[in-house]
C-alpha cells in the first residue's frame, strides 16, 4: 500500500511495536486488522512539519486514512487518535519479535 512504502524507512520492530500498542487496531474506527493489512498514519502530516515516529504514527485501516485525507473523520475520533499515541509506551521487545515474524528478509538485513 502507499502507506506502507510512505513510512518504508521506519525500521520493522518499530512498526509492529506500534501496532501492537494499538491492538492492531485503526485508531479512528477500531476495526483490528492483520500485521501486513495494517496502515501507518502521521497525526500531524510530514508535510506539516511531523517526523515519522511513534508518538506522531498510529495504526489505521485503509478506509479512514483515506477519510482523515479528505478530513472527513470526527475530530473526537482524532482526538482519541492522539491521546492515544501520546499516552501509551510503545514496546520495543514486542515489536521486535513481531517483527522476526511478520517481517524476517527484513530483520536480516538490518542486522548485516
Amino acid at each position: 500500500s502507499s502507506s506502507w512504502r510512505s513510512t518504508r524507512a521506519i525500521a520493522a520492530s518499530t512498526r509492529c511495536a506500534i501496532l501492537h500498542r494499538d491492538g492492531f487496531a485503526c485508531s479512528y474506527c477500531r476495526v483490528v486488522m492483520p500485521v501486513k493489512g495494517a496502515q501507518l498514519d502521521h497525526l500531524i502530516p510530514r508535510k506539516d512539519g511531523g517526523e515519522a515516529t511513534p508518538t506522531n504514527l498510529v495504526t489505521c485501516c485503509g478506509l479512514c486514512n483515506n477519510a482523515r485525507q479528505h478530513n472527513q473523520l470526527s475530530p473526537l475520533a482524532e482526538f482519541d487518535a492522539f491521546a492515544r499515541a501520546l499516552l501509551l509506551p510503545i514496546d520495543r521487545a514486542k515489536g521486535r519479535e513481531l517483527a522476526r515474524e511478520h517481517y524476517p528478509s527484513r530483520m536480516k538485513a538490518r542486522a548485516a
